[in-house]
C-alpha cells in the first residue's frame, strides 16, 4: 500500500511537469512564430508577449514561496529568469528588445523540465 502511495505521488508530479511543459511550449510556440514573421501584427505581439509575462509572473511568485521545494539555487535563478522576462517584455514592447531572447529563455526552460 504504502509503495502505490509513492508511486501515485510521482505520477501526480510527472503529470504536473508535462503541464508545466506543455504551457510554456504552447507560449514559446507562439512567440517563436510572431519572431519569424516578418510581418507580424504588432496587436499580436503585445498580446503573446503579455501572456508570456503572464506565465512568467506565475513562475515568480510560485518559486518565490516558502513552500517550494526547489534546491535554493533553482528558485533564484527562476526567480531571476522572471524578473528579467518582465524588463525584457517592456524592452520589446517599447520596440527597443529582441523576441528572440524571450523565445531562446523559454527553449533553455524547456530543455531543464525535459531533462529533469
Amino acid at each position: 500500500m504504502a509503495a502505490n502511495g509513492y508511486s501515485n505521488s510521482g505520477e501526480r508530479i510527472k503529470d504536473f511537469r508535462t503541464q508545466e511543459y506543455n504551457v510554456i511550449i504552447g507560449v514559446t510556440r507562439e512567440l517563436q512564430k510572431l519572431r519569424d514573421d516578418a510581418n507580424a501584427n504588432f496587436n499580436d505581439i503585445v498580446r503573446v508577449v503579455h501572456k508570456n509575462e503572464r506565465l512568467w509572473i506565475t513562475i515568480g511568485s510560485q518559486v518565490a514561496a516558502d513552500a517550494n521545494a526547489l534546491p535554493q539555487n533553482l528558485r533564484a535563478s527562476l526567480l531571476y529568469m522572471a524578473k528579467f522576462v518582465s524588463h525584457h517584455s517592456n524592452k520589446v514592447l517599447k520596440k527597443d528588445g529582441d523576441l528572440a531572447i524571450l523565445v531562446d529563455l523559454n527553449v533553455s526552460v524547456l530543455r531543464g523540465l525535459k531533462g529533469a
